[in-house]
């Protein structure tokens, strides 16, 4: 339960005390509860109106952030291909950065996994 909702629950006790008064002794207060109690049920309605045009929104706004964290692991993904093969192949046309940042994303290798390669290499 958010704070707003407890507002409600809270204002909702509220207004039951002041209708519980105006039924004993209808006067002006009876006026004063019918205007409270229009502008809660306004408030509120336009409240739930709120979610239920925001929370379909909020999920829009979820997948694509889901999608631009995809998008950008593909593309680190596609980064390190390349700086691979430039390594490879041409490693002089590298710059700087592009080799830095293929030296912070190499990952030493288990001893188990280094001793098989090994094994099937000679």
């Amino acid at each position: 339960m958010n704070k707003i909702d407890a507002f409600f629950v809270v204002f909702s006790i509220f207004l039951a005390w002041i209708f519980l008064t105006v039924m004993a002794s209808p006067t002006v207060l009876h006026f004063i509860y019918w205007i409270i109690a229009a502008i809660s049920v306004g408030v509120f309605l336009g409240q739930f109106y709120t979610r239920l045009r925001c929370e379909p929104e909020q999920k829009l706004w979820d997948e694509l952030f889901e999608q631009q964290a995809e998008m950008l692991k593909l593309r680190g993904v596609q980064q390190a291909k390349i700086d691979s093969l430039m390594l490879e192949y041409c490693p002089d046309e590298m710059t700087k950065t592009q080799l830095i940042n293929w030296a912070l994303h190499q990952q030493s290798v288990p001893e188990e996994i280094q001793k098989k390669i090994n094994d099937a290499l000679h």
